[in-house]
């Protein structure tokens, strides 16, 4: 049986919740008004006793009264909290520390319950503060690099960096506004809070279950790391961005030498790529030209047939004719000659000077010769009049798409010689991966002065994968070091929020957080009452509507009835 409730406490309760009990060693205690009287204000006390007279008496009582060595009375603190959390109440804040905290995305409401972390909150939001400047600086040199290929100030620069920067401001802000780790009463709290009243329903702002220090600090740790690491990968990423910006403005003069290579490297292929791509258009329209001009057609095929066997014979014609007219010559002066004809056959002369028989013989031949060289000469000239006027006749039918593929070709030779003038006048310097590619080759390069890419040796033997690892972390470069030291410097700017609100949430005194986790117990309880209200209100009308019920037989309206509570407050 639950015992009777401490006097001052509400009638209502008594009852309603278990009653908590004793332990063997705990000492029991008496409840009476004495005890639970409120203490007297000290400032009044102080008073009272200022303007008592000072007497012998109370000179030695007070020295009684003061503690020693065998005293087991606590000493009065020599700090007074009250008057510290008065003084942090009537601090003033600035517009700059407001607008930190702002920053910070601390609840100005509860932080005056515990205004001994405005400080802590104040840091907070200045770290947020100097994230966004830093992005908002990148954001300004990446669109300058991007559209006017070197650092500027300008309208549009400047607005895109703002407007990075206010991204990155209320990402950091919204990210670090919540709580990681939000306070929950422990087991111990509350049994000091209820030592002199056990029946307190303070079972309800209890945690679930029973866990270890140990286990609830683990649970801590993980969830707090969970929660984190999705602000870790994002200053990673932008970390990276500051970092190569950065590092595109200190090493100017050797990012812009390397990217105008690399961009020359690149105009020569991008040159070579559109030859040949309108070589190969070129090529493939004129083997269609020469389709439509007729080297299908029947008739010009036959034709070019019997004009080459014609050549041919007229070539070997014309060849023996040369050793028929050198033979009989040299027959006639007695001269010693052989020549080999076409068809293998040997003309030699005798040696033998005049007119004789072989003179004669040698002569006849060559007039026969003469003639068979006329004829196929006379045949080849008509042949290609025929060939002519075929061809010409085949041309007249197909001058439409003849004209088509002559008018394309000279569209696409205007088009190579704009996209040559486009490639060659591109400004190497504008834009964001070439000068990526020669940072990257610059950290990679053991000899950063000369424009050609030496890179590192390749690792050999067993350390092998160890001296690649070691080559990639920090290259063993002139430049790698100080590349590697930039990346972790704004690495690190860009991890501050987070790891100090990382160090907030791990706390083992979060006053702040304490404060925040009794107001919500507060405002839910508060609901709890209203809830509870609610329920006896419709409890008593329920009642008396039974009521009416049973001494009267006449049907009861199922409108509301005016009971004495809503009477009171109506």
């Amino acid at each position: 049986m639950a015992p009777p409730p401490p006097e001052g406490a509400d009638p209502t309760q008594a009852g309603t919740h278990e009653a908590r009990t004793p332990q063997p060693d705990e000492p029991t205690v008496e409840y009476t008004r004495a005890a639970h009287t409120p203490p007297e204000d000290p400032r009044a006390a102080d008073e009272r006793v200022a303007d008592e007279p000072v007497t012998d008496e109370l000179v030695a009582d007070e020295r009684a009264t003061e503690p020693t060595d065998e005293d087991p009375r606590p000493v009065p603190p020599d700090i007074d909290a009250e008057k510290i959390a008065q003084r942090y109440a009537q601090q003033r804040r600035g517009p700059l520390q407001r607008l930190s905290l702002w920053a910070s995305g601390v609840d100005t409401v509860v932080l005056e319950q515990a205004p001994i972390d405005s400080r802590e909150y104040s840091v907070q939001g200045n770290l947020v503060l100097i994230t966004a400047s830093v992005a908002a600086v990148s954001g300004m040199a990446a669109t300058s690099f991007l559209v006017y290929g070197k650092f500027a100030v300008s309208a549009l620069t400047i607005l895109v960096g703002l407007a990075w920067g206010t991204g990155i401001l209320f990402l950091d802000r919204a990210l670090v506004s919540g709580s990681l780790n939000p306070h929950r009463f422990s087991r111990r709290d509350i049994e000091t809070l209820t030592r002199l009243f056990p029946g307190t329903p303070w079972e309800h702002v209890l945690p679930e279950g029973r866990i270890s220090p140990i286990a609830a600090r683990l649970r801590q740790l993980t969830w707090v790391s969970v929660l984190g690491s999705f602000r870790v990968a994002l200053a990673v990423a932008t970390s990276f961005i500051v970092a190569e910006m950065a590092m595109f403005l200190v090493f100017a003069p050797e990012v812009n030498a390397r990217t105008a290579y690399l961009e020359g490297q690149e105009r020569t292929q991008r040159v070579a790529e559109i030859t040949a791509f309108y070589e190969q258009r070129f090529a493939e329209r004129q083997a269609l030209r020469e389709q439509l001009t007729g080297s299908d057609d029947p008739d010009i095929l036959r034709l070019e047939q019997e004009l080459d066997d014609v050549t041919t014979r007229l070539d070997a014609a014309r060849h023996d004719l040369g050793i028929y007219h050198a033979a009989a010559a040299a027959e006639e002066n007695g001269d010693p000659y052989q020549g080999t004809l076409s068809d293998g056959r040997v003309v030699s002369t005798t040696g033998r000077p005049g007119d004789g028989p072989a003179t004669q013989s040698l002569t006849a031949l060559r007039g026969l010769q003469q003639a068979i060289v006329d004829d196929l000469a006379a045949r080849q000239v008509a042949t290609r009049a025929d060939l002519a006027v075929r061809r010409e006749l085949v041309t007249t039918n197909n001058q439409v798409a003849l004209d088509t593929l002559t008018r394309q070709d000279n569209e696409d030779a205007q088009a190579q010689r704009e996209a040559i003038a486009a490639v060659t006048g591109e400004n190497p310097l504008q834009g964001l991966l070439r000068r990526q590619a020669a940072l990257t080759l610059l950290t990679y390069d053991t000899n950063p002065e000369t424009l050609e890419n030496d890179p590192i040796p390749p690792c050999t033997g067993f350390t092998a994968p160890f001296c690649a690892v070691r080559n990639w972390l920090i290259p063993p470069t002139p430049m790698g070091p100080t590349v590697v030291a930039f990346r972790t410097i704004f690495l690190l700017i860009e991890l501050l929020p987070i790891l100090f609100k990382i160090m907030q949430s791990l706390r083992p005194r979060r006053p702040y957080d304490v404060a925040k986790a009794a107001l919500e117990y507060v405002s839910s309880l508060r609901m709890h009452r209203v809830l509870d209200r609610a329920l006896h209100e419709a409890n008593a009308e329920m009642a008396l509507r039974g009521q009416r019920m049973a001494l009267s037989d006449i049907p009861v309206s199922p409108a509301p009835v005016q009971t004495p509570e809503r009477a009171r407050r109506g």
